[in-house]
């Protein structure tokens, strides 16, 4: 496995030393012990564990990236602001606690209760942001004319939020950050038990709901747009399915 090739002439052997060496600020160490390198990673159970277990000089050059990146993104809802548009947040993963915010332990992989953690958006926001911003980090629903817009948390596609009861309305549009179908958007990847559980909860959600538009807000990479139901799932009415990526906001076009 230590040999198999990453690229650029490098095996995975070397890209464990250059963990190993942003782990511990060292630097031209001649031989490392492959076998403790594994261990010492393996002891962290995702990546916002390792990063909080992190040295506090790298932790603080990490956090000071997010609140540059926050005010970027939030430079770029204030044109939408500025053309009279109402912009509103469905909460994701890293919105409600970023990698910073569990305990720096090994033995507590848990996160920090919010008034310990150590960047909150909704607070970011709520400083920062030129216009007011709607920010869902529990299932609501607005009704515009005869469309209604629900917005879905990720901790509430984790949880199995009930569904809120609606009349029969033109259009419900449902806005989730959870992934709708792990095959669609992880294809092969195994599911994390994160994973399991909004790839029970959210087909139901759709169902239920009756929603006619989804638009979900986790995919990480390209554009996808599909005007049938989401394979593998069957629904009693056509949905159509919006995916929008992370990076789409590299690309917007006012």
């Amino acid at each position: 496995l230590l040999s198999y090739s990453i690229g650029e002439n490098k095996i995975l052997a070397d890209g464990g030393q250059e963990i190993w060496d942003f782990l511990y600020q060292e630097s031209n160490i001649d031989a490392i012990n492959n076998a403790t390198l594994i261990r010492e990673l393996a002891s962290y159970a995702h990546f916002g564990h390792f990063c909080s277990c992190l040295p506090k000089k790298i932790r603080q050059s990490l956090r000071k990236d997010m609140k540059v990146n926050a005010q970027i993104w939030l430079d770029i809802m204030s044109l939408f602001g500025d053309n009279g548009s109402l912009v509103t947040i469905t909460e994701g993963n890293w919105d409600a606690r970023t990698p910073l915010d569990f305990y720096p332990d090994k033995t507590k992989c848990r996160a920090l209760p919010p008034s310990r953690r150590r960047f909150r958006l909704k607070k970011f926001i709520e400083e920062n942001s030129k216009y007011p911003i709607l920010y869902f980090d529990k299932v609501e629903h607005i009704i515009d004319g005869n469309n209604v817009f629900v917005f879905w948390p990720f901790d509430s596609a984790v949880k199995a939020t009930q569904v809120p009861e609606l009349e029969d309305w033109k259009n419900i549009i449902l806005i989730s950050h959870a992934q709708i179908s792990w095959g669609e958007i992880k294809n092969d990847t195994i599911m994390t038990s994160e994973g399991q559980k909004i790839n029970q909860n959210m087909p139901m959600v759709v169902q239920d709901l009756k929603a006619n538009f989804v638009v979900h807000g986790h995919l990480h990479d390209k554009i996808k747009i599909g005007s049938q139901p989401i394979s593998g799932y069957i629904f009693n009415h056509q949905t159509f399915v919006y995916y929008l990526p992370l990076r789409t906001f590299r690309f917007i076009d006012f």
